[in-house]
């Protein structure tokens, strides 16, 4: 709908809210009668307001301001859809790619901009987070994962709202709690985690080399797997210690903090666990460097 479009400037570097501030009149027609909605719903179509995230039927208002004809319904910003605006603000030859996406970890939108968009990246950012109200910290990547660390993390810049990147996730009915800013997460191998999962039976044992905060091996544990869960990066090693304590995981993992070839080579023992079968299965999931 053309007069809910935003306008346009080209030039905008910071965000002015005010200049996407708009009023349009409205009619609008009282139903007294709940059953009849659908009917008018489908008799009214061509004339219904017809806006993404809006319905077109709304609670019957305040009685005097309805007599007195004012009803004034406020748009949010996180109404409008994101590439409305940035349509508006974007050059024309830029808008191919639109940097809509964003890898979601806990209140962190984490962005991958590339170099066209750049000169807008604070802009893009404050878009998102009006939008996005669970969204409290923009950050993006500025290399790629293990370039500067042998840990797999990466350096960031914040762009947008809170620098803290102390974080909350949920996966496998477990609960993880990590500095996004110091150890590796990847939220879309969630469903790998899954998979492997799945795959070990109570009583096997899994050598988990790098193990990260634990996205293998404290669901493993809860289900009764054996686990040796290695990583040399501190930070993961104490948010895994974390993670296996805050799920009471009922077969705690053996925990290291070495080198992966260390315990390939040379595994710990624990002789109050020789009981348990040992299975030879030793999946080998991916990690994507970007």
């Amino acid at each position: 709908m053309s007069l809910f479009r935003p306008p346009i400037n080209r030039a905008m570097r910071v965000l002015d809210r005010s200049f996407f501030t708009k009023e349009v009149p409205l009619s609008a027609a009282r139903i007294f009668d709940n059953r009849l909605i659908t009917k008018f719903r489908t008799d009214l179509s061509r004339d219904l307001l017809k806006l993404e995230r809006i319905s077109s039927v709304r609670v019957d208002p305040d009685p005097n301001n309805a007599e007195a004809g004012r009803k004034c319904l406020l748009l949010r910003p996180e109404v409008k859809v994101d590439d409305d605006i940035m349509t508006s603000i974007l050059p024309e030859e830029d808008q191919d790619e639109i940097p809509v996406g964003f890898t979601l970890v806990g209140h962190i939108a984490h962005l991958n901009l590339r170099a066209p968009y750049l000169p807008y990246k604070h802009l893009l950012a404050t878009i998102l987070l009006d939008k996005n109200p669970s969204v409290r910290t923009v950050i993006n990547k500025t290399s790629d994962v293990g370039t500067t660390s042998s840990f797999r993390t990466f350096t960031y810049e914040l762009l947008a709202g809170s620098p803290d990147l102390n974080v909350e996730m949920r996966e496998a009915d477990c609960t993880f709690r990590f500095d996004y800013s110091k150890v590796y997460w990847n939220s879309r191998l969630n469903t790998e985690h899954g998979r492997l999962v799945t795959m070990f039976k109570p009583g096997e044992a899994v050598c988990d080399v790098m193990a990260g905060v634990g996205p293998f091996s404290v669901p493993a544990g809860k289900k009764g797997v054996f686990v040796w869960a290695n990583d040399l990066n501190p930070d993961s090693y104490e948010s895994l210690r974390d993670a296996v304590a805050r799920n009471k995981v009922r077969r705690p993992p053996l925990l290291c903090l070495r080198f992966g070839q260390e315990i390939l080579t040379k595994p710990p023992t624990r002789r109050s666990r020789s009981s348990f079968a040992l299975s030879t299965r030793t999946p080998q999931p991916s990690y994507p460097t970007r």
